[in-house]
């Protein structure tokens, strides 16, 4: 079970504590996000957090009895508004995470390469999949906050709680990394040997101190000192916002993509292209499904009026939609599930839940 755990960087600095309007973040689960309106937050009278007297605040802890009368410790968390700088950031309270994400990239700040994504919670993997790599871990109760880290070029991290189903901006705060040079001087350990992102004909090519980047077109690229890449583990590095992952530990026969924790598998494609099909055989209902050979994956509704794209992220069967159905392929075949709703079900339901791909 995992707890966030939020410290100014800057002792000298008096932090603010701002207790999340919600219950239930100290509980990571996988539930899918509720909407809900909530105020923005305000300092907190609450034992929830204690002065440390020297300019930061910690979580405070309590101690349960449990069955057999040991005491188990529980820490509630805050959210702490750091002093470096974090009003810098053009963002706003309330302002949906898509937005913030584009403010923040554009601000030059890059997806945490070292964050540990909880890619047990089919929430997260379903974030993680659609692309926003820097996904940490979301709560599953009250308003299933979640939780996203960046880095920028000074090493500061900086992370990002939304709420609710719309995945609103509640709050945000800089921390200066401790381990930095821990990092660089990493370096060293990277191993010799060509490592590739997934899906893609680009590769870095490694040999002792130093590293090239090539790709499809076949011109050799200048040879760089290897101080330019980030040691994560054992066979992966981040170089240039990817993560790049040893080709000879890739799976075989598989679709994979490199993350931080290594080669993550997807499901095996079930075609290239685009294939329609329309669950109510009307004008105006039908929709369509494009997988690239990559793995992307664009889901659209083709209405009278216009499309509209209710899907985009990495293929996985099911296709997990933000309304919570799914979508799965069976064969030439497609059906919309609901909760917990096999194929099975949905073919003896009667509802107009199986289409073919066409």
């Amino acid at each position: 079970m995992k707890y966030w755990k939020s410290y100014p960087s800057d002792p000298s600095a008096i932090a603010t504590s701002i207790l999340l309007g919600f219950v239930g973040l100290t509980a990571i689960g996988c539930s899918s996000p509720a909407i809900s309106n909530v105020p923005q937050s305000t300092p907190a009278q609450s034992s929830a957090t204690v002065n440390t007297g020297n300019g930061g605040t910690h979580p405070a802890r309590s101690l349960d009895n449990g069955k057999e009368g040991k005491a188990t410790e529980k820490v509630q968390v805050t959210l702490v508004n750091s002093a470096n700088k974090s009003q810098d950031l053009p963002l706003q309270k309330g302002m949906t995470y898509e937005e913030a994400r584009q403010i923040i990239l554009a601000q030059g700040w890059k997806p945490n390469p070292n964050v540990e994504s909880n890619l047990r919670s089919p929430v997260v993997k379903a974030i993680f999949d659609r692309g926003y790599i820097e996904i940490n871990d979301c709560s599953g109760t009250g308003e299933a906050p979640c939780r996203y880290e960046f880095v920028n070029q000074n090493g500061e991290l900086l992370y990002v709680v939304t709420a609710g189903r719309d995945s609103l901006v509640r709050n945000w705060w800089i921390e200066k990394r401790s381990d930095a040079s821990q990092q660089n001087s990493a370096s060293n350990s990277i191993q010799s040997g060509r490592y590739w992102i997934g899906g893609t004909d680009q590769g870095l090519e490694i040999q002792a101190e130093r590293y090239r980047y090539y790709d499809e077109s076949g011109i050799d690229k200048p040879w760089k000192p290897i101080s330019e890449l980030k040691y994560i583990k054992d066979g992966v590095v981040f170089y240039d916002a990817n993560h790049w992952c040893l080709s000879t530990l890739m799976p075989k026969n598989r679709v994979s993509t490199c993350t931080a924790n290594g080669w993550m598998t997807r499901e095996t494609l079930p075609f290239i292209g685009t294939r329609r099909f329309n669950f109510l055989g009307g004008s105006g209902t039908g929709q369509s499904i494009t997988i690239e050979q990559n793995g992307n994956t664009v889901v659209q509704i083709h209405g009278t009026a216009g499309s509209s794209v209710i899907y985009r992220g990495n293929f996985s069967n099911p296709i997990v939609l933000e309304d919570g159905r799914k979508l799965l392929l069976e064969a030439d075949k497609i059906y919309s599930l609901g909760l917990g709703q096999s194929a099975q079900d949905c073919k003896s339901s009667g509802s107009p839940c199986e289409a073919k791909l066409y």
